[in-house]
């Protein structure tokens, strides 16, 4: 069986049987230039992609709390459907940012059809992203924007209503977060 074969058998089942565990997220990284001298600084390029996957956990079994946490996600990507801003192909590498994840692994399947991803962090989806990004709450670099933007009670109703923020003014544990 081909490559190619496998590719539109494994995206068929993302999008058929599969849909309902597939999430679409975005995923970038900046890459950081050699110094010039002349200018005294260091150029900086931006890479940033989509992709669909499956975003789970790791079985107890390798779960060692050293270099695989019990709170690590795991993510399972199609890898010709992760695509950069430039539409070309992009292999995700450490330290890549996944929806506010950072990637501490990266591992390709013996058939070359996807990546499984070891992520850490606390999910934030595309969707709730873009939403905190067009109140002003967030920026392209994964912060809060300002206080003053916080304070102003969108984002707290909005995560008061999400479930991820109780009435006592505190997080949720990620787990938590990631079920939503």
């Amino acid at each position: 069986m081909s490559l190619e074969t496998i590719d539109q058998k494994i995206a068929a089942a993302f999008s058929g049987p599969l849909a309902r565990a597939v999430s679409p997220f975005r995923g970038g990284r900046t890459v950081v230039g050699e110094y010039d001298p002349v200018t005294g600084e260091q150029p900086k390029a931006e890479v940033n992609y989509t992709g669909r996957g499956v975003f789970g956990g790791f079985s107890r079994q390798i779960i060692d709390q050293q270099h695989i946490l019990s709170t690590d996600i795991k993510l399972t990507v199609l890898q010709n459907e992760l695509i950069g801003s430039d539409g070309l192909p992009v292999t995700p590498i450490n330290d890549d940012t996944i929806d506010n994840l950072r990637v501490i692994d990266v591992q390709q399947d013996p058939a070359g059809a996807t990546w499984s991803l070891q992520c850490r962090g606390t999910r934030i989806p595309a969707a709730i992203n873009d939403w905190l990004m067009f109140e002003g709450l967030w920026n392209d670099g994964g912060a809060w924007s300002d206080a003053e933007a916080w304070n102003d009670g969108n984002a707290v109703n909005w995560a008061l209503l999400a479930g991820i923020w109780n009435d006592s003014g505190e997080w949720h544990d990620n787990q938590e977060w990631n079920d939503g």
